[in-house]
């Protein structure tokens, strides 16, 4: 049986939130969304975007992963410098937690990521990410 990517997206986030000890948040649907997901208003709620099915399951893990960690490190962010540090803390704990729980997921998940930051338009779309991502050593080009 496959399940519905936005359903398997939803379910992973409120089963981790669950077994991290998080409290509960709701989620919905928010095609304004450019990127898988976001915390909004400080964490009381998760939004996705409607293009979920586009991307593998690596990808939607791998981002529950960074946006719980955006939660665990009590949003918001007011300037563009601690943006792009928790955007580099939050991706480094979605790599961490890739390996420790799906580590046959986390090639698929750093070989997506590598190819965006060569991407002229992903770059353009998010320099926040891309000057985080940079830094993150399982992102690098060998």
């Amino acid at each position: 049986m496959k399940i519905n990517k936005k359903r398997f997206f939803v379910e992973m986030f409120n089963y981790w939130c669950g077994r991290l000890g998080i409290p509960y948040i709701p989620s919905r649907e928010d095609n304004r969304q450019t990127c898988h997901a976001c915390i909004v208003e400080n964490g009381k709620e998760m939004l996705y975007t409607k293009d979920l099915n586009k991307w593998s399951n690596a990808i939607l893990i791998g981002s529950v992963f960074h946006e719980i960690n955006h939660i665990q490190n009590k949003l918001p962010y007011d300037t563009k410098e601690e943006q792009i540090i928790c955007e580099y803390i939050a991706e480094n704990y979605a790599i961490v937690m890739l390996k420790l729980y799906y580590p046959k997921l986390l090639k698929i998940y750093c070989s997506h990521y590598k190819k965006r930051l060569k991407t002229e338009w992903w770059c353009e779309k998010y320099p926040l990410h891309k000057i985080a991502f940079e830094k993150i050593k399982e992102f690098k080009s060998k």
